[in-house]
């Protein structure tokens, strides 16, 4: 009897789970401090701050600067510093890096190029900051324009929405709680401008120091750090979900406690499939701080997404070969209103959709035909990975431009001049044996992304109406298509508020 008992207990046992963290290797965790480890989308790069390193821009007198190690099969390799590009004498750190790792968001006191800019930084006011990834090299950072941006704190975090429209940072303002709180401001797509940072509420902040760490790739589900609650140490990691669409609403933190010890968790990152957390930590073997991995619990992952990627690549000579051009995408879901433009220029794209809907691609590069598909992310019950190459058809080149009228700004109606070059492009085709005609509108970069698409539609409506109506021709010979202002041609405005008309000859 007391061997069945035993065996029972074993029996239980071995369905117990044990979340147990990892500390990464000495290459990677041989000089402390190291903050802000930051994993990239495809898993080859880990990205992180290291403070008062002999080799940092600055020296040993530089509180931070941006280190990166990259893997080489299962082997992390000595990390390098990112270069004067990215890294200044003062605090440099990457705080976020978008799903298709060629963007991430910075912090630093970097200078804008943009004579518009709201405010420049300087050595005692740094800023966040876009940078672009191209090769293994990235760009000289742009800083965000923030409305009413401030903080009187030297210390600093931030995360982005997949799509860039949201930020959340940890700011010290007139109307913080504690010493730092975390903030959230909004993309006007007119303004270019991000809205006055505005303070998330007692639910989320303390009278203590709440340090943004991570949103995931869902868009709703929020990892802090704090200190303001009940912990287990100095700085415990915490996750809040979003209610609504507002993104002021925010569940009940919960602490990571199968991570949080006596030591201080005061970042964290998440692999693409919100699995595994990168974060800071410490441990009585090591009896000091350092980057760890560990796996997460299911209860403390993200809601639900999927990820799209795959290769885009173009039909030559029965071979399908990488496209390294600029591709554009747009992507929007009816029910929701959601429309998002992206370009990619090396061949490989990547994007997180919501769960639950439909998301409809449209793709068009110039010298190709235009590409559509739909895919659906509702059956999926966890972060999910779906791979969908890309191929694009050249076009033919017996496709000719007859040619290209211009409009005035915001305008979509033919004036006198354009009436003029469409009634002698007409007589021109009186003799020509074409099987359709094809009107492509443009505009030029001032507006919005959607209300230029619809204006390029309706500036190519318009002339094919015209031509229709002269040459006698029917809806079957039409083609329409609207490019709003992803194909501009020139620095010239004006010319790039067109429409083009092309012969597609019979086969």
């Amino acid at each position: 009897m007391k061997r069945a008992i035993f065996l029972c207990l074993v029996f239980f046992a071995t369905f117990e789970v044990i979340y147990s963290k990892e500390r990464l290797p000495a290459v990677i965790n041989q000089h402390q401090p190291s903050i802000f480890p930051i994993i990239s989308p495809d898993g080859s790069e880990l990205y992180f701050t290291r403070k008062w390193h002999p080799d940092n821009t600055g020296g040993i007198y530089d509180d931070d600067d941006i280190w990166v190690s990259r893997k080489n099969g299962s082997q992390w390799g000595s990390p390098e510093n990112l270069g004067e590009q990215i890294n200044k004498k003062q605090s440099n750190s990457l705080l976020y890096i978008f799903p298709d790792g060629k963007k991430a968001l910075v912090y630093g006191p970097y200078q804008t190029t943009n004579e518009n800019q709201i405010a420049r930084a300087t050595e005692n006011n740094p800023c966040f900051a876009m940078t672009k990834k191209i090769g293994n090299k990235w760009s000289k950072p742009e800083p965000l324009k923030i409305e009413d941006f401030y903080t009187s704190s030297k210390n600093y975090s931030a995360t982005m929405s997949t799509d860039g429209r949201v930020l959340i940072m940890s700011l010290q303002r007139e109307d913080s709680k504690g010493n730092l709180d975390l903030y959230i401001s909004f993309y006007n797509q007119e303004t270019k401008t991000y809205s006055k940072p505005q303070n998330l509420g007692n639910r989320i902040n303390t009278n203590g120091v709440e340090l943004v760490s991570f949103l995931a790739y869902d868009n709703r589900t929020l990892y802090f750090a704090s200190n303001g609650r009940k912990t287990k140490g100095k700085l415990d990691l915490f996750l809040t979900r979003r209610l609504d669409d507002t993104w002021m609403n925010w569940s009940e933190p919960e602490p990571l406690d199968f991570l949080n010890s006596e030591w201080d968790e005061n970042s964290l990152s998440l692999n693409i499939t919100g699995d595994t957390a990168y974060f800071t930590s410490g441990d009585t073997l090591e009896k000091r701080e350092g980057i760890y991995l560990a796996e997460l619990p299911v209860e403390f992952r993200p809601l639900p997404y999927l990820i799209i990627e795959g290769k885009i690549l173009a039909k030559s000579n029965n071979v399908n070969e990488l496209v390294r051009q600029p591709v554009y995408f747009k992507i929007d879901n009816f029910d929701t209103d959601f429309i998002f433009y992206d370009t990619v220029e090396n061949g490989f794209y990547r994007f997180v959709v919501p769960n639950k809907t439909q998301y409809n691609f449209f793709i068009f590069a110039k010298g190709f035909y235009d590409y559509s598909f739909s895919t659906t992310s509702s059956k999926f019950e966890e972060p999910t990975i779906q791979t969908y190459d890309i191929v694009l058809q050249p076009q033919k080149e017996k496709d000719k431009l007859v040619g290209t009228i211009l409009f005035q700004t915001d305008v979509d109606t033919l004036d006198r001049t354009a009436q003029e070059i469409l009634k002698q492009i007409c007589k021109n085709l009186k003799d020509e044996n074409f099987s359709k005609l094809l009107f492509v509108g443009h505009t030029d970069e001032i507006g919005t992304d959607e209300y230029n698409l619809q204006l390029s539609l309706r500036r190519a409506k318009n002339t094919a109406r015209f031509v229709a109506n002269l040459l006698k021709i029917g809806e079957d010979k039409i083609e329409i298509e609207g490019k709003g202002k992803t194909m501009p041609i020139s620095k010239d405005l004006a010319k790039n508020r067109r429409v083009e008309i092309f012969i597609i000859y019979n086969e």
